[in-house]
């Protein structure tokens, strides 16, 4: 396939055509009074939301370069959801202004080195300020008002307040599909983790295929055990006690 070549002005340009287009379909949704948008797909029915990174991942522009600014800004906002789970739309917004001022800035000849340092300036007094203004969010209240703009919804806002409020902030809260129609809370107390038991050896409790161990000594490491001989010293300890040894490690 041949490929065709933009260079310098018309480079620019043409990606932050991209990048307009794609901030223009999203900033509508943007904030507690933002606007749905309807978004039709191959199969099945029309997807209606407001999520700034489920919109920006299903455009797609006929232009190739006006498609490459696009995409640019659509990793800018799974960056965002990845990192804080929100904001994806706000990340748009900022990077298509961004952009734009600074290609119409190259543009009068402002050099780019100098545009770079005058963002990190910037965006180190924006953040400055930020944390000078912002308010520890603290009371089931505050919290729920968090959760109701963020989720759109009373009750699922309501819902995930308790969750904090029940695990605390050191806590960890975790989402899952459900396989009924309903949202609902389950706290669990302890620590868990993503794999099991090793071995069905290790099972203590047949009918329930459960390993229980009573006040045991924990060794947790992030190294694979490739000598069963290195743990010697850690077993040698547990035996004298008369205790359980629980070991977390690489598989």
């Amino acid at each position: 396939m041949p490929k065709i070549m933009l260079h310098n002005s018309e480079a620019r340009r043409a990606l932050a055509r991209g990048v307009f287009r794609l901030a223009a379909a999203v900033e509508p949704t943007l904030g507690p009074k933002g606007m749905n948008a309807m978004i039709d797909r191959p199969i099945g029915t029309p997807m209606v939301t407001r999520d700034g990174v489920s919109i920006a991942s299903e455009i797609e522009l006929h232009d190739r370069f006006e498609n490459m600014g696009a995409q640019v800004v659509r990793e800018v906002s799974m960056q965002t959801n990845e990192v804080a789970g929100d904001g994806t739309t706000t990340a748009i917004v900022l990077a298509n202004a961004l952009i734009q001022g600074g290609v119409e800035a190259n543009e009068r000849g402002v050099k780019s080195v100098d545009l770079c340092k005058g963002i990190d300036l910037a965006v180190a007094a924006v953040v400055a300020a930020l944390k000078a203004s912002a308010k520890p969010a603290k009371g089931n209240g505050i919290l729920a008002s968090v959760a109701n703009i963020a989720a759109t919804n009373t009750k699922l806002g309501a819902l995930v307040a308790e969750a904090h409020q029940r695990v605390g902030a050191e806590g960890v809260i975790t989402t899952g599909f459900s396989v009924t129609t309903e949202t609902t809370l389950d706290v669990v107390e302890g620590m868990s983790f993503e794999r099991g038991y090793l071995s069905h050896h290790m099972v203590t409790d047949q009918e329930k295929m459960e390993a229980v161990l009573e006040r045991p000594y924990i060794l947790m490491t992030d190294l694979k055990i490739k000598e069963p001989e290195a743990l010697n010293a850690v077993r040698r300890i547990a035996d004298e006690d008369g205790r359980p040894l629980l070991i977390v490690s690489e598989e």
